[in-house]
């Protein structure tokens, strides 16, 4: 039965409010001065956590190399946007599946470790993923990270509606 107070239920009081903090946070998150991209990178972290804490809290195994699977995710997210199409959902579809499959290729290996065979394997896999996206830059651009036409962000202070030419660098200019 998943319900708050329910006894042995995951679903709680805090739960509830978490959630209800971040279904709301598009409408308030602009108006107190914060960007909105850091309501979705707190989320991705929060998931992260909730990971990790599955395979150590649970399990009792620590994993040297769990963010090996977060790298893989990012790069099949950033691919898909660069080389395919640029779309938000298909995108996360894309890092969920390739984390996985590269997941369960791990987990055949270390499916029957435990204790410090577990972690120095675990290790292992996390520098082979490491040296791969490192060393193989036709596709992962290596040191420098997958290139984008972006570019580099503009410094500039928020225009006020006043000044419909507000100076790039925020300097006053000299009025007239």
């Amino acid at each position: 039965m998943v319900g708050a107070g329910a006894a042995g239920s995951w679903v709680t009081g805090r739960i509830l409010l978490v959630l209800a903090i971040f279904a709301s946070l598009p409408f308030w998150i602009e108006p107190v001065g914060l960007y909105q991209y850091l309501g979705g990178e707190v989320m991705i972290w929060i998931i992260y956590a909730l990971g990790f804490n599955l395979l150590l809290g649970l399990t009792g195994l620590p994993s040297f190399g769990h963010g090996a699977f977060f790298g893989i995710g990012a790069y099949a997210f950033g691919l898909l946007q660069l080389h395919l199409l640029e779309s938000l959902w298909l995108g996360l579809l894309a890092a969920i599946v390739a984390a996985a499959i590269a997941g369960a290729a791990v987990g055949c290996f270390l499916a029957h470790r435990r204790g410090i065979y577990f972690a120095l394997m675990s290790i292992a896999f996390s520098q082979i993923f490491w040296v791969t996206s490192v060393k193989w830059h036709s596709v992962t651009g290596g040191e420098d990270g997958l290139p984008t036409a972006v570019g580099r962000p503009r410094y500039r202070r928020l225009r006020d509606r006043r000044d419909p030419d507000p100076d790039p660098l925020g300097r006053e200019r000299p009025r007239c």
